[in-house]
């Protein structure tokens, strides 16, 4: 099991501002009815996931998180997903493109986000997939994130240098791309560049460092991808990860 313990809206409300008002349904924010949402939250318990406590909320479209429903203790768990919900960068290695990636020993910009993505780019168009309901609750786009910026608004940042690092991270994730392609001329077929750059934010953005059978490596952790926090963080800066394998 994994044990942890204890954007902005359209009109430009910060999410400092947007999280204090979603208390765990005690205000005007209600607990995500969605029906993706509901199955999602299903598969996880199907799986023996465990998270009594929390709730899902909805801020708007694209952003949700967790928000505590009960009162919590000191050190106590509040969520349990098992390792056969994760996804692993081993899960990345072991496909056929992963496994061309490893033998050439590409110089990748982010190898281990890589796997991951790789993973992901490729299973998820399997319409039974195991993960399909984590899939169906990623945001289809991912507009708050500058690499998808257009012109007009990185306009509105000239002469900071956040431009630079949004052209040197889109120049990185370009390359790599473009380097698995050249590698297996078929990963085209399963994903654009824009896609691949949406799988990177996403991995970038939600992925947990974790230990499996004693091995250091990087999941994706579905439900407690979603716990959020701003910063200066308002929580003890200390996550624990143990993973034990359940079947």
């Amino acid at each position: 099991m994994a044990s942890l313990a204890a954007a902005e809206e359209p009109s430009g409300v910060p999410d400092r501002d947007k999280f204090a008002r979603a208390d765990g349904g005690k205000k005007d924010l209600e607990a995500d009815s969605d029906e993706k949402m509901k199955i999602f939250e299903n598969w996880l318990l199907d799986n023996n996931s465990k998270f009594p406590k929390l709730v899902m909320q909805k801020y708007d479209d694209e952003v949700r998180g967790v928000h505590a429903a009960e009162e919590i203790g000191p050190d106590e768990s509040i969520i349990e997903i098992p390792l056969e919900c994760l996804i692993t960068v081993e899960m990345g290695k072991a496909t056929d493109i992963g496994r061309a990636v490893l033998q050439s020993d590409l110089d990748l910009d982010a190898p281990k986000h890589v796997f991951l993505m790789l993973f992901m780019l490729i299973d998820r168009k399997n319409p039974t997939s195991h993960f399909k309901p984590y899939y169906d609750t990623l945001p289809p786009t991912l507009s708050n994130m500058p690499i998808f910026w257009s012109q007009e608004e990185l306009a509105l940042l000239e002469g900071s240098y956040l431009l630079v690092q949004v052209e040197e991270r889109n120049t990185a994730i370009e390359n790599d791309y473009k380097a698995i392609c050249h590698l297996c001329p078929d990963f085209a077929d399963i994903s654009t560049l824009d896609e691949f750059k949406w799988a990177r934010m996403c991995v970038c953005s939600r992925n947990f460092g974790i230990v499996v059978d004693g091995v250091r490596t990087s999941a994706m952790v579905p439900y407690a991808d979603m716990l959020n926090h701003y910063r200066p963080r308002s929580v003890a800066p200390v996550t624990l990860l143990t993973l034990c394998n359940t079947s």
